[in-house]
């Protein structure tokens, strides 16, 4: 059975609970819970492949000013090896480019990253997972870190802006509501608990790991963050944190200006 036969659309409400459980136990993510947090937002495009009545495959394309994330690409064991895949993310690369936006970011799956190289993808740098069995507690309390309020709003976006090379305030705008700002006499870093697992990002390593430390005191699951922060990696290894998984960021077409040092806790691998 060939991919040309599959019907690929948007999906619907009423059928967000039938795509809970297909990520694989090891991603550790809530599907369902994905799709409607963002369901009605214009940047936001879930779609599925449907083949004989029932959906086989999932994705969506998070669609910001200057770039477009794709990601949660899944196609059930039993339509594998059908061109599905394939089909899914060509469909969200084209929906990108009706909108205007011609650069495309993703963090591969093993399952994906032969589909990516095929279309044309090129490898960025790699997203390293660490997590804890011991965790050495330390002192995190620091008075430069505050919650945020509206009027720092434009200092987050131009900050955020400068080091993800992102132009995405609408998709940040609803976590800043429960996040975080590090600021001395300017804010130079953010955690954002709601982004994903909790994006941080900062103007050097001195904030940047208070905001991690700080990060920590309020959540000790997994943290992912780019091959390139050094001084964060170093900092988790000396904490009782391991490396446990690999994935590489890729793009097609021109790359944004990603200042990947600087991010001490990447969000997720459908927002960035």
């Amino acid at each position: 059975m060939q991919a040309d036969t599959v019907e690929i659309r948007k999906i619907r409400k009423n059928e967000l609970s039938l795509i809970r459980d297909f990520p694989p136990v090891d991603w550790n993510l809530d599907l369902e819970k994905v799709y409607k947090r963002h369901f009605d937002q214009d940047y936001f495009y879930p779609i599925v492949a449907v083949l004989d009545h029932e959906i086989a495959g999932t994705g969506i394309a998070v669609v910001n000013d200057n770039a477009t994330w794709i990601g949660t690409i899944i196609v059930l064991d039993k339509y594998r090896k059908k061109g599905i895949g394939n089909a899914i993310t060509n469909h969200l690369i084209d929906y990108s480019k009706s909108k205007g936006i011609g650069t495309i970011i993703l963090a591969a799956s093993d399952l994906g990253l032969p589909i990516y190289k095929k279309i044309g993808f090129e490898h960025d740098f790699n997203y390293l997972f660490f997590k804890a069995d011991n965790l050495i507690e330390s002192n995190t309390l620091n008075k430069s870190i505050s919650g945020i309020a509206k009027p720092d709003y434009d200092r987050i976006f131009e900050l955020d802006y400068a080091i993800s090379g992102e132009k995405r305030k609408k998709l940040l705008i609803d976590s800043l509501k429960t996040g975080f700002k590090y600021k001395d006499n300017i804010i130079k870093g953010f955690y954002l608990p709601d982004f994903g697992k909790g994006l941080i990002i900062a103007d050097s390593d001195n904030v940047g790991l208070e905001l991690l430390k700080f990060r920590l005191s309020l959540d000790t699951s997994s943290i992912c963050l780019p091959e390139t922060n050094l001084t964060a990696i170093d900092y988790l290894n000396s904490i009782g944190f391991y490396q446990y998984l690999k994935t590489p960021r890729m793009f097609l077409n021109k790359n944004v200006n990603c200042d990947s040092k600087h991010i001490y806790s990447r969000g997720c691998g459908y927002l960035g």
